[in-house]
């Protein structure tokens, strides 16, 4: 049932994509036709805003991938602080150590037992 309902709304997505994507090509090549300045001058300039829009696309690329490995890497690290302080919670009759940063966020907000 679920994929009927998929199917229907990548149906609808699909339009107005294909229609933006024609009507970028047919624009795209009025503007070439019409355009004032001389073929070589076109394609040079084409090409010069290409070549910037690709190195623009790799630095953010770049930017993205070192924001995506520094969130992975910080939620590594309190993965395993978590596990850590289950483990000695665990191990110690259910007394979490407050060493671990978790553990001491946890106890900081519990209230306290009767």
């Amino acid at each position: 049932m679920n994929d009927t309902r998929q199917g229907n709304d990548m149906g609808r997505l699909m339009g107005p994509m294909l229609g933006f994507a024609v009507g970028a090509l047919v624009g795209g090549a009025l503007g070439l036709l019409l355009a004032p300045a001389s073929g070589e001058q076109t394609r040079k300039r084409i090409g010069d805003t290409a070549g910037r829009m690709g190195r623009d696309a790799g630095r953010t690329i770049d930017r993205v991938r070192e924001s995506a490995t520094d969130a992975v890497t910080g939620l590594g690290t309190d993965l395993k602080s978590a596990m850590d302080a289950g483990r000695e919670a665990f191990l110690h009759d259910g007394e979490p150590r407050t060493s671990s940063r978790i553990a001491q966020h946890l106890t900081a907000q519990s209230p306290p037992t009767p």
